[in-house]
């Protein structure tokens, strides 16, 4: 089984990548989805981000407010690696799970969707690496649009991440995500192609 691992910068287009992927047939995931299922009221994460950012991160419904605490974490690289101390073990082991499950399922290909890959240094972890990317000035008036922040705060998101210039540098194949989507969908069947061929 090939696994890949798909990055890039925030708001550069990698869902749109992943969704076609998995119609293509892929096996699939997305990372984040973890990271919302161990932060829900009464799990150890959430009780480890209590302890150490206080119970106003929570929601009503006791599950964290990612909203909250981006908040706090994007303004301050300390808290932030703190944050990812505490959640990255947990999504690790998550990924683990899924691979295994893929395994079982005898698929040929399976892809996961992580935005910190690179700088975790668990791109080590995959065969292959893809870089979905476009223009700084795309990516943050998408996550204005997407996150209805303002140009400051999408400012400071991008800021926390490796630039994508250079995480282009780590790529075994590249998405660019700057046109149309059927440019990015036309982009991600040829990739496709290119992994089964690798498989």
């Amino acid at each position: 089984m090939l696994t890949v691992g798909l990055t890039g910068g925030i708001a550069c287009g990698k869902s749109v990548v992943l969704q076609q992927l998995h119609k293509l047939g892929a096996a699939t995931l997305d990372a984040d989805q973890i990271v919302h299922s161990i932060m829900v009221r009464g799990t150890a994460t959430t009780k480890a981000i209590v302890e150490e950012f206080g119970k106003e991160i929570l929601s009503s419904n006791g599950s964290v407010n990612r909203s909250a605490l981006a908040a706090i974490v994007f303004a301050d690289k300390a808290r932030r690696q703190l944050l990812n101390a505490i959640v990255h073990p947990e999504v690790w082991r998550g990924i683990d799970c899924f691979f295994e499950k893929a395994l079982a399922e005898r698929r040929d290909v399976s892809v996961v969707d992580a935005a910190l890959m690179i700088e975790t240094g668990s791109y080590s972890r995959y065969h292959c690496i893809v870089v979905v990317s476009c223009p700084r000035t795309m990516q943050l008036a998408r996550l204005q649009e997407r996150d209805g922040i303002s140009i400051e705060d999408a400012q400071m998101r991008t800021d926390a991440q490796m630039p994508v210039e250079k995480k282009r540098t780590y790529a075994d194949y590249l998405i660019d995500t700057s046109t149309s989507i059927e440019s990015t969908i036309d982009q991600t069947e040829n990739l496709w192609k290119k992994l089964l061929a690798g498989s």
